[in-house]
């Protein structure tokens, strides 16, 4: 199957007057746009649950920093790479180039394409197999800029708040803050059933207020240093962070897998 792609004069024009991304950047956005749109139109579409900061930021919310990754839920426990094979194999500007499956995960480390650009680049999917999807998903349009129409199965809100603020105790990565207070200031999300749902969810590290605090402020430090290279559109000012994430009443969860 042959993929008609935009032109390079799109591409440098949404780039720059709309996207605000460097051009290597916006060629990815609109990749994943298109990779995302075969999912969605294949059966595989129907397993999977979209979650992460790719789907926040083509679900919920306007674009506020560019996310490069496809992160997926399985409702299908017995769903193999080979699914992901199929798919891809049959498009001359993809190749799998890179990958990794486990009894708990997918994994497509290198995606390559050929795009407009002429310079060969790669995007990253992850399909976890273990979790469990605790509320329904909501069908959604996946907003773009490339006039590309479908919809995608994402994951309701209140659950992506949850994973996000896993995700918070688990690392020290500014965009899982900030994607959380994104989400809860768009939505008006009550976080005291987000967390709920957190112990129904794999733990495989205590989760503490003490380490999401504690990781907030390494954030700070990488941002100051200039470690966190993304590019924020809306700025939140540590200040009002750090008192966002104090807020919150987590109490602690013991690993349960």
């Amino acid at each position: 199957m042959i993929l008609e792609l935009i032109t390079r004069e799109k591409l440098e024009y949404t780039a720059r007057k709309i996207l605000g991304y460097s051009m290597q950047d916006a060629e990815k956005d609109y990749f994943l746009a298109l990779v995302m749109q075969i999912i969605s139109n294949s059966e595989l579409g129907k397993l999977l649950v979209f979650k992460g900061g790719t789907s926040i930021y083509h679900c919920y919310l306007e674009q506020l920093r560019f996310s490069e990754d496809l992160d997926f839920t399985s409702l299908d426990k017995n769903i193999s790479l080979g699914s992901f094979s199929g798919l891809f194999n049959n498009q001359e500007i993809f190749e799998i180039k890179k990958e990794y499956e486990s009894y708990a995960t997918i994994k497509i480390e290198r995606l390559k394409y050929n795009g407009i650009l002429e310079m060969p680049n790669s995007l990253k999917i992850e399909v976890d197999k273990f979790q469990n999807v605790y509320l329904p998903s909501i069908e959604k349009y996946y907003k773009n800029n490339w006039e590309l129409t479908f919809k995608v199965n994402v994951m309701d809100p209140v659950e992506i708040c949850a994973e996000k603020i896993r995700a918070a105790n688990d690392r020290f990565r500014y965009r899982d803050f900030y994607d959380l207070y994104m989400l809860v200031n768009k939505y008006g999300i009550d976080l005291s059933e987000s967390i709920k749902i957190i112990s129904k969810k794999e733990i495989r590290k205590p989760i503490s207020k003490f380490n999401i605090v504690r990781n907030l402020n390494y954030t700070f430090e990488g941002k100051k240093d200039r470690v966190d290279v993304i590019i924020y559109k809306e700025e939140i000012s540590n200040e009002k962070m750090k008192a966002f994430i104090e807020d919150l009443n987590i109490p602690d969860f013991n690993i349960n897998v």
